[in-house]
C-alpha cells in the first residue's frame, strides 16, 4: 500500500515536471529603469489614458504646486478609480436623499427624490 503512494506521488511530481513552466507565454522585454525625469504632474499629465481625471481632482484641490515643486511619495488613483468611486458615492447620497455630484467640477446639486413625498 506504502508503494503504491509512493509511486503515485512519484508519477505526479514528474507530470508536473514536464508539462509545467513552458516559456511560450513569457516574452522578455528588457529591465524596466523605474526613474522618471520629471515631477510628479509632469508625469501624471504625460499619461492622460490613466491619469486625466486624477488630475482634474488634484488642479480643483490646489494641490498642483505641491505635487510640482516638493519632493512627496503620491499614490496616484487611476481615473477609472475616481470615475467608479463618485458613481458609488453619488448612488449612496441618492439612496439618502442627499446632494450628489454631476461631474467632479461641479461638486454639488440637489439629488432626486429616492421616492415621491406622501402629501400628509
Amino acid at each position: 500500500m506504502m508503494k503504491k503512494i509512493t509511486l503515485g506521488v512519484l508519477v505526479a511530481l514528474l507530470v508536473t515536471c514536464f508539462f509545467s513552466c513552458k516559456k511560450d507565454y513569457y516574452f522578455d522585454t528588457g529591465v524596466h529603469v523605474a526613474k522618471y525625469d520629471g515631477t510628479i504632474m509632469q508625469y501624471l499629465k504625460s499619461n492622460k489614458v490613466m491619469f486625466d481625471t486624477t488630475v482634474q481632482v488634484i488642479n480643483l484641490a490646489g494641490m498642483e504646486n505641491v505635487l510640482d515643486k516638493e519632493n512627496v511619495t503620491f499614490f496616484a488613483p487611476t481615473s477609472s478609480s475616481i470615475v467608479k468611486s463618485v458613481r458609488y458615492l453619488n448612488r449612496f447620497l441618492r439612496a439618502n436623499g442627499q446632494l450628489s455630484l454631476i461631474h467632479i467640477s461641479e461638486p454639488t446639486r440637489p439629488a432626486l427624490p429616492s421616492r415621491i413625498p406622501s402629501s400628509a
